[in-house]
Order: structure tokens, then sequence, then C-alpha cells
């Protein structure tokens, strides 16, 4: 009879020991899903911010006519100036980078240009315009050397 009874413990102590096993199994794999969700969602997100971001600029510069669109400098910095002209006066829009980041800033014909004044479109590390008559060419440069490049034909000269 106590043969039985140190079997019987055994049995009970394996599958204790099985139940355990499985439940640190478990522990880990949701540890680990969790981490790598969350990698997911932050690199969902921060594609999406970007993407959205140059759909912006871009679709700012269609919505404008190509008279309308000129490359300047601005106290040392290269500045897209889209120019728009409303009963209430003539207005401008700024697209350049500062400070680490893609801004845009609106003003009234003649107020002055102060780049740390303008709206956070999206955090990046560069942007870069040219012109050669009618096609305006734009780069936004992003972290790890990544890159959004975008050629548009403006509607008029």
């Amino acid at each position: 009879m106590k043969m039985k009874t140190a079997s019987h413990s055994t049995d009970i102590i394996f599958i204790l020991g099985l139940v355990c096993l499985f439940g640190i199994c478990s522990l880990v794999v949701v540890l680990f899903g969790g981490r790598v969700y969350k990698n997911i969602v932050e690199s969902s997100t921060y594609t999406a911010q970007r993407r959205t971001a140059f759909s912006y600029l871009s679709n700012k510069i269609r919505s404008a006519d190509g008279q309308d669109i000129e490359l300047t400098e601005e106290n040392g910095l290269q500045v897209l100036r889209l120019t728009e002209k409303l009963e209430s006066g003539e207005y401008q829009t700024y697209f350049y980078y500062y400070d680490r980041a893609i801004r845009e800033l609106t003003l009234a014909a003649g107020d002055d240009f102060m780049p740390e004044s303008g709206e956070t479109v999206t955090e990046a590390s560069g942007l870069s315009f040219s012109r050669e008559g009618s096609l305006l060419r734009y780069t936004l440069s992003i972290e790890n050397n990544e890159s959004l490049e975008c050629s548009l034909l403006l509607r008029a000269e």
C-alpha cells in the first residue's frame, strides 16, 4: 500500500510541475507579445505621422497656383512661400525646416518672419526644395537615413 501512495504523490507533483511550467510559459509569451505589439503600434504611428505630413505639404502646394509659389531664403533658412490674395488682404504661408521639425507659418504680407513662431507639422531631420521651371521637387528627410521625395508639376507659371 505504501507503493501506491508514493506513486500517487509523484503523479501529483508531476502534474503540478506541468501546470506551473505552462503558467510560466504563458506569462513569457504574454510579456513578449505585449512588447512586440507596442513596437508595432509605435512604428505604425511614426510612419503614419510622416506620411500624413508629407501628404499635407503636397496638398497645400497643389492647392496654390504656380505663380503664388516661391522658393526663397528667410533668416538663413530655405523657405517655400505660398501667397494667397483674399478680400481681407494678402497672406503668405511659409514651409521650412527649423529646430528638428517641419514648420508652417501663415502671416499677413509684410509681417516679419520669425521661424520659432511656426506650427510644427512633423518632426524630421531635414526638408529641402528645388524648382526647375514649373517642376517643384521637395525631399522630407526622416530619421534612420530615410527620406520621402515628391515632384509636383505646378498648374500655372
